[in-house]
């Protein structure tokens, strides 16, 4: 019987090759016998010395409790727009089905923020659908409260450029099926300063240039802490400023949990800042902020909601802090340990396979140490077969614990994640007699004078020097 492979290694294989070649490609080095060294050595395995890629780091996928209420239930209850729901249920990227539950803790979040009108922390581990929570609220309110005068409304800030190109892609889906009611911007370093500059124009939906930005404004501007200090200073952008007095009300700190003693009191003063240049008080503005999972104290969801009234300027009673719920299968006393037959496994469909493998000593051990914290596949290889190296039969197992259900839920869902180091330089002993000289570099007529070649340096270990 022939067992299906699992897609990791293919798909690790194919992405360290690719990269090898990629980086040679962009280096042109005029010596064949070094790209052709370099290939090789640049495309081993992940985790080997020398490798381009880490070895992949596991961890578990969590699954989220749902609410018991749908985003069409929750038109009825007047909580969202039958308009905005339309428009995530029409999305072609990142669409919500309109039938389908949202999390628990997401709709948790939009009744805080709409209903109660408070300022909401949320905690909530990767995958939990944290920016559905202030998206939502944002979006439902400009859109049922428009300001004739246009205007900022809300103020979204991120880390990272990276993490702010991420969300445009969604926010302009969700946006476009309001039909421009609810405009946004992303303002950083990118921005180019007039629309001439600009490869894709602005348009109704999405503002791409700070000239348009200053012109008129959107609802929602995402940016960053550096692009908003400036906003605040330049003379360029008084314009953004002017049109926006008394709309702000809200600002949304993402990755709430990066910021820490001093750096928290510096993000509290520069709320405060933004607070006054556009008009408005604590009072007006809803602060949402999101972080990772935090807990082990007893009094975290008090020292949280400290936390964010700081950040907000607002009474510890105004600030509602919502920790989403996993939900994990109850698994079993373990049996027996044995080897776990992979071709065996492969007659087994999704609730079989929970059966077999959901008192297994080793899958059990695995789901115990991957809800810690990150393991590599090697680790995971040591854990599920004794072997460290049997990395591939790991990567098969792991994609069998995947489908495996257990009481309807994923036995042990997992997402991998992989790291790329950079490539410094080349390294070169420059004794072209040297005794370590790869094969392809002592072929002759291939444009290499030297020795041995290395992808990282290395301390001398013979007579010659490199």
């Amino acid at each position: 019987m022939i067992v299906n492979r699992s897609n990791l290694m293919p798909a690790l294989d194919r992405l360290t090759r690719a990269s090898a070649r990629g980086m040679i490609s962009r280096s042109r080095l005029a010596s064949p016998a070094l790209n052709r060294w370099l290939e090789r050595a640049l495309s081993a395995p992940p985790g080997s010395p020398g490798g381009l890629l880490a070895d992949p780091l596991i961890e578990i996928a969590r699954a989220w409790r749902p609410s018991d209420i749908s985003l069409d239930e929750l038109v009825s209850q007047k909580l969202l727009a039958e308009e905005l729901v339309k428009a995530l249920d029409g999305a072609e990227e990142s669409r919500m089905p309109r039938k389908r539950p949202p999390y628990a803790h997401q709709v948790a979040a939009w009744k805080a923020a709409l209903e109660e009108q408070k300022s909401v922390l949320v905690t909530a581990g990767t995958g939990a659908g944290k920016t559905e929570c202030f998206l939502i609220p944002v979006l439902q309110d400009c859109l049922m409260n428009p300001r004739s005068g246009g205007g900022v409304r809300a103020i979204l800030l991120y880390p990272l450029n990276a993490l702010i190109e991420s969300q445009r892609e969604r926010l302009r889906a969700w946006a476009e099926g309001l039909g421009g009611r609810v405009r946004f911007a992303l303002l950083n370093g990118d921005t180019p300063e007039t629309e001439r500059k600009c490869k894709v124009q602005s348009d109704r939906i999405e503002l791409r240039s700070r000239e348009a930005i200053r012109e008129r404004p959107p609802e929602i501007l995402v940016t960053n802490i550096t692009m908003l200090e400036y906003l605040l200073l330049r003379a360029a952008d008084q314009p953004i400023l002017r049109a926006s007095q008394g709309a702000l009300s809200w600002m949304v700190l993402d990755e709430a949990h990066t910021y820490a003693g001093s750096q928290a009191a510096e993000m509290a003063l520069l709320l405060r800042r933004v607070r006054g240049a556009f008009g408005v008080g604590p009072g007006d503005v809803r602060l949402i902020a999101t972080s990772a999972t935090i807990g082990g104290e007893s009094d975290t969801s008090e020292k949280l909601a400290e936390f964010a009234a700081a950040l907000a300027g607002q009474a510890k009673e105004q600030v509602a802090v919502i920790a989403g719920q996993e939900v994990t299968p109850e698994l079993p006393q373990a049996g027996a340990d044995a080897p776990l037959n992979l071709i065996q496994l492969q007659e087994y469909g999704p609730e079989d396979l929970g059966v077999e493998l959901q008192r297994h000593p080793r899958v059990q051990a695995l789901r115990r140490e991957l809800s810690t914290k990150g393991r590599s596949l090697s680790e995971i290889a040591k854990i599920l077969t004794g072997d460290s190296t049997a990395r591939g039969s790991a990567a098969e197992l792991l994609d069998f614990l995947g489908r495996a259900k257990v009481q309807g839920q994923p036995l042990l869902p997992w997402r991998a994640h992989l790291f790329h180091r950079a490539q410094g330089g080349v390294w070169a002993c420059a004794d072209p007699n040297c005794p370590e000289r790869a094969p392809e570099l002592s072929a002759e007529s291939k444009g290499w004078k030297f020795g041995q070649a290395y992808s990282t340096p290395r301390a001398v270990q013979h007579d010659h020097p490199i």
